[in-house]
């Protein structure tokens, strides 16, 4: 797994391999010191979901009352991207897993993969990021752009099926609802134990995606609410293979 697969061709929404213009300078300090601050902190220092925001127009709406990386009261569960248990990213974009810990890190980012994420009738609003760990740990991150969120309740939860042509026990199947009341997210990670030390067997790996998402907006100090009325509830669906 120590290079890229890209999408196959011919799939649902004609998703296209994006690399998001700017995150790749979003990049963390070199110092040992700074990653063993990260890792006591459990957080993607060096990530910002503010800066992902693509425009039109210079700003971020859900995080535009607040300061920093905090996006109240925009408030996610995964802190905007920031809780590395939640939303698991390599060094390379900010977060908290090391290159030289991924699969093919002599070639990074080029080791990881990278499908865009496209909301009916508003084009990309993120991307899935799939990409194996040394220790044959896969992981697959949604992560998507300012202004959008998963939104989560006790209908609506994150699905994600994996499978991996070369492994037993596959597949795998991940769901993550909400509560009696609505939360979001900005990012969502799984991860499953597949093999150990890089190992090519593994083959081809696929993921697909479910969830439901939509714009919020800071609209007061207090108030956080949908900000575009016609991106309200609106059911992502993605296929992509890797």
């Amino acid at each position: 797994m120590g290079k890229k697969h890209p999408p196959a061709a011919g799939l649902v929404a004609c998703l296209a391999v994006l690399v998001l213009a700017g995150l790749s300078t979003h990049v963390r300090g070199n110092s040992k010191q700074s990653v063993t601050l990260r890792s006591l902190l459990a957080e993607n220092a060096w990530y910002s979901y503010r800066l992902t925001f693509p425009g039109p127009g210079p700003i971020c709406k859900p995080c535009q009352r607040a300061l920093g990386s905090s996006c109240a009261p925009c408030m996610t569960e995964d802190s905007a991207g920031k809780d590395d248990t939640i939303c698991m990213l390599p060094e390379f974009f900010g977060g908290n897993l090391l290159d030289n810990s991924l699969c093919g890190f002599w070639v990074v980012p080029s080791n990881i993969g990278y499908s865009a994420i496209v909301a009916p009738g508003y084009g990309v609003i993120g991307e899935l990021m799939p990409y194996m760990r040394q220790d044959g740990t896969w992981i697959g991150t949604i992560r998507l752009n300012c202004p959008w969120m998963i939104k989560l309740s006790a209908s609506e939860s994150i699905n994600v099926a994996v499978s991996a042509n070369g492994v037993p026990a596959s597949p795998w199947s991940f769901s993550h609802g909400g509560g009696a009341g609505t939360s979001y997210r900005t990012c969502h990670s799984v991860s499953i134990p597949m093999t150990s030390f890089c190992n090519p067997a593994v083959g081809v790996i696929s993921m697909s995606v479910t969830f439901v998402a939509q714009t919020m907006s800071a609209i007061d100090a207090d108030t956080c609410a949908l900000d575009n009325s016609g991106t309200a509830n609106i059911v992502v669906k993605d296929y992509p293979y890797f």
